[in-house]
Parts: structure tokens; C-alpha cells; sequence
């Protein structure tokens, strides 16, 4: 046996960072978009960011080889992407607090009628 073969038998799995990334970024994008309805999704979502980190580096440094280098397409993709999820996070904000100033208003006339 080599040392080449050797190392390789030693090393362990890879890690598919763009699926990592892409994983990352999701539950992101979910705690923003469902942080009108459940306001714990952001905080959940720091939580659960922490946790990534964590975890990942553990692996990375002591589990799985060393990761490829990767261009910055993915990181770049996500970082120009996010001024459109912030506005569309706003208008669903506006939309929702609209929906229950208007169902309250409903109420009242309704009370009113009777």
C-alpha cells in the first residue's frame, strides 16, 4: 500500500457545498416569508443558523475531506437575491396586516348593523 492509497482510505466523504449553501438559504428565505404568521420564525431561524454553523464546521474539520474550491456564483447569486426577498417579505407584511385591520374593521360593522 502507497501513502496516496493510504491517505485516500483515510479521508472521508465530501460534502456538496452548493447543496449545503442552497439548504442554507432556504431555510432562510422560509423564516422571512412565514415571519408575518409565526414571529418566532426568525429567531427559530438564528437558532437554526448557529446549529449550521456549528455542526458543519465540526465536519468539515474533523469528518469529511476538505471541500473543492467552488466559484462564487452560488454565494453571489444568494447575496444579489435577497433585496427581492426583503421587498417581497414587506408587501406580504403590508398584506397581512392589512387582512387583519380589515377583518377587525368588518367586525365592528357588523356589531354596527346589529
Amino acid at each position: 500500500m502507497t501513502q496516496r492509497e493510504a491517505n485516500i482510505l483515510c479521508e472521508g466523504s465530501e460534502l456538496d457545498m452548493p447543496d449545503l449553501i442552497s439548504q442554507y438559504m432556504a431555510m432562510i428565505m422560509t423564516s422571512i416569508f412565514f415571519s408575518p404568521l409565526i414571529p418566532l420564525a426568525i429567531p427559530l431561524a438564528l437558532v437554526g443558523s448557529f446549529f449550521h454553523y456549528v455542526v458543519y464546521k465540526y465536519m468539515i474539520l474533523r469528518k469529511v475531506k476538505q471541500p473543492e474550491m467552488m466559484s462564487r456564483t452560488m454565494g453571489t447569486f444568494f447575496a444579489n437575491l435577497m433585496p427581492y426577498v426583503a421587498l417581497v417579505w414587506a408587501i406580504g407584511f403590508l398584506v397581512y396586516v392589512d387582512l387583519l385591520v380589515n377583518a377587525d374593521d368588518t367586525k365592528d360593522y357588523r356589531d354596527k348593523a346589529e
